[in-house]
């Protein structure tokens, strides 16, 4: 989703599934929006999942982890600057939560390896 809100300018569904007023949920949506609404965009984002498992370090939370391959792309931005973005071997975390109803997610991390 985070790749997506940046491509698009759609942040609803990222909304949904990172609700609450923490910097995951707000930041992201911030700042794809911002850029959007300013005239900028990413190029779209294309990812090949490599592994996805549930970290066994974190004990006292459900946080699971998925490596990727993210290919290059560009961003626009809305002052006119381009930035190439190479290709990179990544991993994203999510730690959930269950609210009674649905797992949500508190907290998440996009790193490179």
């Amino acid at each position: 989703m985070h790749y997506y809100i940046y491509t698009t300018g759609k942040v609803d569904e990222y909304k949904a599934l990172c609700p609450g007023n923490g910097f995951t949920a707000t930041v992201p949506v911030k700042h794809a929006t911002g850029n959007h609404s300013l005239g900028g965009w990413t190029d779209p984002v294309t990812l090949k999942f490599t592994d996805a498992f549930r970290r066994d370090d974190v004990k006292d939370a459900v946080v699971i982890q998925v490596d990727f391959e993210r290919e290059s792309f560009t961003q626009y931005h809305s002052d006119g600057e381009i930035t190439n973005n190479p290709k990179q071997t990544r991993w994203a975390a999510v730690k959930l939560e269950y609210n009674g109803t649905q797992w949500i997610v508190i907290e998440a991390n996009n790193r490179a390896d």
